[in-house]
């Protein structure tokens, strides 16, 4: 429309209207007035819904500033500096609105960008702010943003301030962080969102109506009856009101006559009508470049039937402007949540009231899911009422909301489910809330406790004691940690210890429902483990006192055969204290170089050969007397295959010897020992046994008697005797050893016999006297060795030691056969943190669970060791190829990346894995290993939870990961 034209053209048509309406003055007076008011309600009406439109537009991508950040440190919460300015600087950089970023761990400002300007804010503590206290405390319960504001910044100005909390995950863990916080210039916000625009024609007001705090305007219209809009975001309601400016005069010329005062009234009402038609065309293609440029969707729908639509509103829905224009709200909104919108729509146009903001769920033309926000309001279309809607995507909002409730319910059963206590209380001691406890066995009920105070309910020196412990939680801001023991209710024995013992974790509230501060109070009942504690302080000092009063020489050596410790028995036969001889070495201890040499020389054995060893040896004690002993030497194995130390037992067998050439005149001797003996004649024929050989053996005296025995019959003769123990004997007159003895019953059992033979007068002997022990506890003590040494003792796995020489067994065998063979470097991803939240105690029963589960992941034949820690090797027996180790490593990924469900907790971890190869990765054991161990930190570099290869040829191509 030309510029002349608007301004000739009103002219033209009111010289018109004058000459040709002079009859119908009045009729066309009344009818502009009305048109003019209708006009300047439908203007308002459009102005408002475009303004709230487009502030909320500029809010919503001024908030997601915050929400990209907040994203950022929750996933990394030990941001450096350097890294926050670095991102800070281009957050900001994409907002207009935006004067700087806050980090506040612990509601404490640590972090601002730009710094210039704001040095003042740092080391704030906003929730000491009274200023800006409820807001940080607002967003930490609601667990959400909140926007906040005018806020006077420390620094001076006035702002808006968004509040976001962080709250780190680990695992199934969370913990509170700190907040993020943007501070937004409002009348930058405002500026681009028209509220300060003078060609709106409307007076605006703008409130917070989650605590009526006026932002805009006169807060009188929120009195009056004017235009109300509501502009509802993530953490923010705000209000809108509007009121048209008032008019010039109104119309009063065609109260004045019906001649020329009639005719220019009309002419007047004709230029003024025109003119307005064209502003109003002017402000349409104003308001349409608004519309079409918003960050949401806009839309008009006029009897359920789209009417207008705008860029942004076809890329929600995916429909171009052509196929959603003149069809059905329901084209986008099908079934019920269709059939609702129409339904309102209608109640809407009739007059009824109707919340003006709601969600749905559209469908889009390619057939995804969608939910949006709409908020509509009456406009005037073409001359008809319309529904004006805004149109939010707010589908990750609700995918992030449906996930964080779903983690608060299994939160909540799980802590329900907690056989241990956790308590909620408050400054003065008073039990807020009570959790868990369930099935376990408490000094207090725990569902009693709510709304009591600890001095209702505990000793008055208890209670005082606790309520210091909640004050130093609260002041410090740090855990603080406690053990404490209550008294059973209900006793049931007297003779026992009632008493339940706990080790209480406190820990402060940020925020909590009451006003007071407010403490977590974790309570676990360790009765188990303080008396299993007790119980093995007891055993240590029973254990100490029978060592220390044993009539038994008892020593330990070390490899250079130096005292670590010798028992007071000592005393007795070197005449001098016990604590004397600890760091000397054993045999410079005796005065008898020959019986030095004979004891350096048996000892040495021991460690040389690592089996235990047994000798004799004569002492001559400080009073002048002959004493014979008997040396027991037991070696010791370290972590390594190494002997770390000798065990000797030095018994004095002085009496025993002088029996032996006295037996004849010792049958009472014989007959009350407690130690099993036989006696036969010159030809093995048995003579006489005592009850403790009766008792040890199950034979009675006349089952055996007159009987050649099997102890002293060879293998040929149908005994169990050595051929060469026999002829030992024969010619020594003395032999002892073990051998493999049988009850009567049939039953087998490990013995160590001492056989003498006893000569007559004429020196040839007439008997042979036959001691005999069951040493079975010993040799399962002796296996138990062998095996605690070559074994990972809370696995029950091979160890270094036994692994290495498995490998080595396997790679000769792969050597032979020129096979390949495979070794798999397992570590375990996330098992630290799941150690460090539960304990050793739990860490060490799920590397149990996983071990199982690694030795069901491979073949029988393959060997699974643990190294230590979290790390295991596989040894894939020959043959092993790719395709073998490829298999076993999925299969090894699928098992430990299974949930692990221990004492109430379900944790879940994974695995990394190396996987070298015989030959080619290498031809020693340690090489093949450390292969293994580059290629599993190549898993870990990569991701995690996969198994790399160590050879270049096949790491650039393999990298198998869990189906």
């Amino acid at each position: 429309m030309s510029a002349g034209w608007s301004r000739s053209g009103p002219i033209a048509v009111g010289l018109s209207v004058t000459l040709a309406s002079l009859a119908a003055v009045w009729l066309l007076s009344g009818s502009l007035a009305e048109h003019e008011h209708q006009q300047r309600q439908s203007r308002a009406v459009q102005e408002l819904a475009t303004v709230r439109a487009q502030l909320e537009s500029e809010l919503n991508s001024t908030i997601h500033l915050t929400y990209g950040l907040t994203a950022l440190v929750a996933s990394d919460p030990e941001l450096q500096e350097d890294q926050f300015k670095r991102i800070s600087a281009e957050l900001l950089h994409r907002s207009r609105h935006t004067s700087h970023l806050v980090l506040a761990p612990g509601n404490t400002i640590r972090h601002i960008h730009p710094l210039e300007g704001n040095e003042t804010a740092m080391g704030l503590n906003l929730a000491t702010q009274p200023e800006q206290r409820y807001a940080v405390f607002r967003a930490m319960e609601k667990r959400g943003l909140v926007v906040t504001g005018p806020v006077q910044l420390v620094q001076g100005g006035v702002a808006l301030a968004t509040r976001e909390p962080v709250f780190i995950r680990d695992n199934d863990d969370e913990r509170y962080w700190g907040l993020v916080t943007a501070v937004i210039f409002m009348d930058s916000l405002f500026e681009a969102a028209g509220l300060y625009s003078e060609d709106l024609g409307l007076r605006l007001a703008l409130r917070n109506m989650d605590d009526n705090t006026l932002l805009l305007g006169d807060e009188g219209l929120f009195h009056r009856d004017s235009l109300r809009q509501e502009i509802r975001l993530s953490g923010v309601t705000w209000e809108l009101a509007a009121e048209p400016l008032a008019s010039g005069a109104g119309m009063v010329a065609y109260w004045q006559g019906l001649g020329v005062a009639l005719s220019l009234a009309a002419g007047l009402a004709g230029w003024r009508l025109t003119g307005q038609r064209i502003a109003l065309a002017s402000s349409e293609r104003k308001y349409r470049a608004v519309v079409d440029h918003l960050n949401d969707g806009v839309c008009i729908a006029q009897e359920g039937v789209f009417r207008f639509v705008n860029p942004r509103m076809t890329k929600i829905s995916g429909y171009t402007e052509e196929e959603l224009l003149g069809q059905p709200l329901t084209r986008i909104v099908p079934g019920s949540d269709g059939e609702n919108l129409l339904e309102r729509h209608r109640q809407r146009m009739e007059g009824f009231s109707v919340p003006a903001e709601y969600e749905v769920g559209i469908i889009r033309k390619d057939g995804e899911k969608r939910h949006v926000r709409l908020n509509t309001s009456l406009v005037d279309w073409h001359g008809r009422p319309a529904a004006l809607g805004t149109v939010t995507d707010i589908t990750e909002r609700k995918r992030l909301e449906n996930a964080l409730r779903s983690n608060r319910n299994r939160l909540h059963a799980m802590i329900q489910a907690m056989p241990d206590i956790a308590l909620i209380l408050d400054d003065r001691g008073t039990y807020l809330d009570v959790f868990g406890g369930q099935g376990g066995d408490h000094a207090l009920q725990p569902e009693t406790l709510i709304g009591k105070r600890m001095v209702d309910v505990l000793p008055e020196a208890l209670a005082q004691q606790f309520l210091g412990v909640v004050q130093a939680a609260i002041t410090s801001g740090r855990v603080q940690t406690v053990e404490y023991a209550l008294g059973r209710i209900a006793p049931t024995d007297d003779s026992h210890d009632h008493r339940q013992w706990y080790q209480g974790r406190v820990v402060t509230l940020h925020a909590y429902e009451h006003d007071r501060p407010a403490v977590l109070w974790l309570a676990f009942n360790i009765t188990d483990h303080k008396r299993t504690e007790s119980s093995l302080k007891e055993r240590e000092a029973a254990y100490q006192a029978l060592v220390e009063n044993s009539p038994d020489v008892i020593a330990r050596l070390d490899p250079e055969l130096r005292i670590l410790y010798i028992n007071s028995a000592v005393e007795h036969y070197a005449g001098v204290p016990a604590d004397t001889l600890l760091g000397r070495r054993r045999p410079e201890t005796l005065a008898d170089p020959a019986l030095a040499q004979l004891l350096e020389a048996n000892y040495r054995k021991a460690f040389q050969e690592r089996t235990t060893h047994m000798f004799e040896f004569r002492l001559r004690s400080p009073d002048g007397q002959i004493l014979f002993f008997e040396s027991r030497v037991v070696p010791e194995r370290g972590s390594s295959e190494e002997v770390a130390s000798v065990l000797v037992l030095e018994r004095d067998i002085t009496q025993r010897k002088r029996s032996e050439g006295q037996l004849r005149l010792a049958a009472s001797v014989f007959q009350h020992s407690s130690e099993a003996m036989l006696v036969t004649d010159a030809h093995r024929r048995v003579v006489r046994c005592n009850p403790a050989y009766s008792r040890l053996t199950g034979y009675r005296v006349g089952d055996i008697v007159g009987r050649p025995s099997p102890l002293l019959t060879t293998a040929e003769q149908g005994g169990v005797m050595d051929a060469q123990a026999w002829e030992e004997l024969l010619r020594e007159g003395h032999w002892e050893g073990e051998i493999l003895a049988r009850r009567h019953n049939g039953e087998p059992f490990p013995a160590w016999v001492n056989i003498n033979g006893i000569r007559d007068d004429s020196d040839a002997v007439s008997h042979f006297l036959l001691a005999m022990e069951d040493i079975s506890s010993r040799k399962r003590h002796e296996e138990q060795l062998r095996h605690d040494a070559t074994h990972d003792p809370l696995t029950g796995l091979p160890n270094r030691t036994l692994l290495l020489d498995r490998l080595r067994v396997a790679m000769a065998q792969a050597r032979r056969n020129q096979h390949e063979l495979a070794l798999l470097f397992i570590d375990l991803d996330g098992f630290k943190p799941v150690n460090d939240a539960h304990g050793h105690r739990f860490g060490d029963a799920m590397l149990g669970v996983l071990a199982q589960r690694l030795r069901e992941s491979v073949r029988e034949t393959d060997t699974v060791a643990r190294l230590g820690g979290d790390e295991f090797i596989v040894v894939l027996s020959p043959p092993s190829g790719l395709e073998v180790a490829d298999a076993i490593a999925t299969e090894v990924l699928t098992q430990l990346s299974r949930s692990v469900t221990l004492q109430g907790h379900q944790c879940q971890v994974g695995a990394s894995i190396g996987i070298s190869r015989y030959p080619l990765d290498g031809v020693e054991a340690e090489a093949l290993i450390m292969a293994a161990d580059e290629a599993m930190y190549r898993a870990k570099t990569e991701g995690r939870g996969r198994a790399c290869y160590f050879s270049d040829s096949i790491a650039a191509s393999s990298r198998i990961r869990p189906d």
